[in-house]
C-alpha cells in the first residue's frame, strides 16, 4: 500500500454522521472494489493508520474489524493483515442470484460457457428429479464457470425440460442470465426453489477449474437446488460446487409465528 497516496486521499469528515471507523472501513473498500489495492497486498499496521491519521487505536481496530466480518481482508498471525477476496454471503432467506450478489460486493459478475447442448438422453437421476411427463427425455443442458472479476467463483451445472424452453441453445449464456431467458421469452416465473447443500472436497478437476492453488485438498460445498413454477411443475435442477473459502451462507431463523409469512413471499 502506498502510504504517500493514502495520506493524500483520505482524510476523516468530523462534520458527518458516519462514525469514523466507517468512513475508514468505506475508504478501504472502495480501494479494494476499484482494485487500486491488490489481493494478498499487505495492509499497514493499526499503529501506523493511527499515527497518519491522528486517531485513536479502537477507531482504526473498529474498521479492521469490519473489514475483516465482511471479507476484504484476513488476518495472519504474525505476519500481518492482507487484501483477499471478499466472500459471497449467500442469505438463504430468499432465492439469490449470483450476479446480483457479485455486484451487490461492487464486483463484475461473468460466465464461461463449458457446454450447452440438447440431451435426449440425461442420466436417470436428472429424469427422476424433473418428474418430466410422459414421454418427454429431452434436456438443455447448461455447464458455467461462474466467475467475479475474472476470479473463478463456482461451477454450476443446469439441466431444463426442453419441452419447456425449446430452441433456448440459441442464446448466448455469457451475456445473457439464464432466469431472464426463461422468464422474457418463455415465460417461466420461478415461483419457488429449494437446495441442499453438503460439505465435499473438490476432485482434481473442480479443483482446476476454480483456479485453486494449493497443493492440498480444497474444501467446497456442493449445492443441490430445485425450482418450480407456481403451478409446481419442475423446471429446473442445478447443481454446483463452490470453494469453501469463497462463499457463506446466512441463515435469519424466525419463530413459528412470523415463519409462515417469510416462506410464502414470492421472489423473480
Amino acid at each position: 500500500m502506498d502510504i504517500n497516496k493514502f495520506k493524500e486521499s483520505f482524510h476523516f469528515s468530523y462534520d458527518s454522521t458516519v462514525p469514523l471507523y466507517m468512513q475508514l472501513a468505506s475508504f478501504f473498500k472502495i480501494q479494494i472494489q476499484a482494485e487500486e489495492l491488490h489481493i494478498d497486498e499487505q495492509m499497514p499496521p493499526e499503529e501506523t493508520l493511527c499515527n497518519i491519521l491522528g486517531c485513536s487505536r479502537t477507531t482504526v481496530r473498529q474498521a479492521m474489524n469490519l473489514l475483516a466480518k465482511e471479507h476484504y481482508i484476513t488476518r495472519c498471525r504474525g505476519k500481518g493483515t492482507f487484501v483477499t477476496i471478499p466472500k459471497v454471503e449467500r442469505n438463504m432467506n430468499h432465492l439469490y442470484s449470483f450476479s446480483e450478489d457479485m455486484r451487490a460486493l461492487g464486483m463484475v459478475p461473468s460466465s464461461q460457457i463449458l457446454k450447452a447442448s440438447v440431451i435426449q438422453s440425461p442420466p436417470s437421476s436428472v429424469k427422476d428429479i424433473l418428474k418430466m411427463p410422459g414421454k418427454q427425455t429431452t434436456v438443455f443442458k447448461l455447464l458455467r464457470l461462474r466467475c467475479s472479476n475474472d476470479v473463478p467463483f463456482l461451477i454450476e451445472e443446469t439441466y431444463i425440460p426442453y419441452y419447456l424452453c425449446n430452441g433456448i441453445e440459441q442464446f448466448n449464456f455469457e451475456a445473457s442470465s439464464l432466469y431472464h431467458i426463461l422468464t422474457d421469452h418463455y415465460k417461466l416465473n420461478l415461483h419457488h426453489a429449494s437446495e441442499n447443500i453438503e460439505a465435499i472436497i473438490l476432485s482434481e478437476k473442480e479443483a482446476d477449474l476454480l483456479q485453486c492453488q494449493s497443493a492440498l485438498p480444497v474444501a467446497g460445498y456442493r449445492i443441490h437446488r430445485i425450482s418450480s413454477l407456481e403451478s409446481g411443475f419442475i423446471f429446473e435442477y442445478t447443481s454446483s460446487v463452490t470453494r469453501a473459502d469463497k462463499c457463506t451462507f446466512r441463515i435469519d431463523l424466525y419463530n413459528n409465528s412470523d415463519l409462515g409469512e417469510h416462506i410464502q413471499r414470492e421472489y423473480y
